[in-house]
């Protein structure tokens, strides 16, 4: 077993690195994640010399994005309950996710600097954690293969595999193998995950079927919903039976799909309705859904925004358009 990356995947690093600067140019999103990781080594740095107890074990958790953090939410809670005592770390690579991590129980929330061996070896030495733990796919070679150098025990949860992703072709394919092979333990939400997992280099003998830990997510989230609150109530607020279509987490292509199907259903239920949740509501994102919606000759949607003015108005019920836009 290789215990260092690739020097391809490490020179493929640095030229991603190169190339962000440029592409954030065109993409708030890059933008806004290499923002935010200006200073990182610091921050964790600091935090390493001020809050670290190396009598205590320490379990860092990383998932990408919301989805991954999702899943990685009820572990994290049940580590809290359960062990007290231990220190938790939790990062992530994505803007998107900084709303809910900052609803985690841990000790330390930030950005997971690059994968660059320096930088890898500095965020190692802060934190010195007991067990490295990865949500869903995003192992990340430099990372996980230092990480292991220094005994520190490594997982993954959730973990799923799509049975067309590129992961599973060369080169990802041969640049991650040494990084899954180094797994301790993982959890696989189905059975064909673990065989696509064993793919691409994890040992038979370390994954078990653990299913989705989301589904405790999304399943506690929703006993504690206030259904009664606004703007939410004014959603809800629709004659029984009526036949509602909710899509949640789109992207674009989601959402050619969806809307077309959509004026279908209107056609032989013009009581129906569709709430959209797009994945990333920004503005480009939104304008495309608004040009969509145009071309099919939809009528507007309502934004949860513009429900959230609304509810203020004793004479505004319900929602007035038959689909509508959340998180906007």
């Amino acid at each position: 077993m290789g215990d260092r990356p690739s020097f391809i995947y490490r020179l493929s690093v640095r030229l991603a690195e190169r190339a962000l600067p440029l592409a954030a140019r065109f993409d708030k999103k890059i933008a806004r994640g290499l923002d935010a990781r200006r200073g990182v080594l610091e921050r964790l740095a600091a935090w390493g010399q001020a809050q670290r107890d190396p009598r205590r074990p320490l379990v860092w958790v990383h998932a990408p994005s919301v989805g991954e953090g999702l899943q990685a939410k009820p572990v994290l809670e049940s580590l809290r309950a359960e062990r007290p005592q231990w220190q938790l770390v939790y990062t992530h690579f994505s803007p998107s996710a900084e709303r809910l991590a900052r609803t985690l129980p841990v000790d330390l929330v930030d950005y997971l600097p690059f994968d660059r061996p320096a930088d890898i070896a500095a965020v190692l030495e802060a934190l010195q954690p007991s067990a490295l733990v990865f949500s869903k796919l995003d192992v990340w070679p430099e990372l996980t293969l230092a990480a292991r150098r220094r005994g520190v025990k490594l997982g993954l949860i959730s973990a799923t595999v799509a049975l067309e992703s590129s992961r599973l072709r060369w080169p990802a394919r041969r640049w991650a193998e040494p990084a899954y092979r180094a797994l301790d333990r993982v959890g696989t939400i189905s059975e064909d995950d673990g065989r696509r997992l064993r793919q691409l280099g994890a040992r038979g003998d370390v994954i078990e079927v653990t299913g989705d830990t989301r589904y405790d997510s999304v399943a506690e989230r929703a006993e504690r919903f206030d259904r009664a609150r606004e703007p939410f109530a004014r959603l809800a607020a629709a004659p029984a039976g009526t036949f509602t279509v909710v899509a949640g987490s789109t992207w674009p292509g989601d959402e050619a799909v969806v809307l077309a199907a959509f004026v279908d259903l209107l056609a032989q239920v013009p009581a129906a309705r569709l709430i959209l949740a797009p994945h990333e509501p920004n503005p480009d994102h939104l304008a495309g859904i608004a040009e969509r919606t145009r071309h099919l000759k939809l009528p507007r949607p309502v934004r949860l925004s513009q429900l959230e003015h609304a509810a203020s108005s004793p004479r505004s019920s319900g929602c007035p358009s038959p689909w509508a836009l959340t998180g906007t």
